[in-house]
């Protein structure tokens, strides 16, 4: 069955169940299954989902190996109050998630290797 060896270890390496690599248009055709029509294109590697209870953004870097997903979520003086909480948040429990300040709006931001995500876990992540 032509397993690929480790060249330090000799070992078998693992066999990986996740898509190596998603695409721009993989992002595309997920967020059309997640949201339909209020998918829209704002860019080669963007895209904007716009609903009546949020926006979404979802952004891939020029060299397509990283993908932020971003939801606004306040004002960042709305959120003044609760930025050490926020804070410790990002330390010890938001794992692929972050909070972030951009443009005084704070925002969440889901950040992950292409290489590594899969459709499932972007579609979570997005969801």
């Amino acid at each position: 069955m032509g397993e690929n060896f480790s060249p330090i270890t000799n070992y078998p390496l693992p066999i990986t169940n996740y898509q190596i690599d998603m695409t721009s248009e993989e992002i595309t055709n997920t967020l059309k299954e997640l949201f339909d029509a209020d998918v829209e294109t704002i860019g080669a590697n963007s895209w904007q989902v716009e609903t009546t209870n949020f926006r979404l953004l979802v952004l891939l870097s020029d060299d397509e190996s990283w993908l932020r997903i971003l939801v606004p979520i306040v004002s960042a003086t709305e959120a003044q109050p609760f930025l050490e909480k926020l804070l410790e948040a990002n330390f010890d429990r938001t794992l692929e998630t972050r909070y972030a300040i951009h443009q005084n709006v704070l925002w969440g931001v889901f950040q992950h290797n292409c290489q590594s995500l899969s459709i499932a876990d972007f579609s979570i992540a997005a969801s």
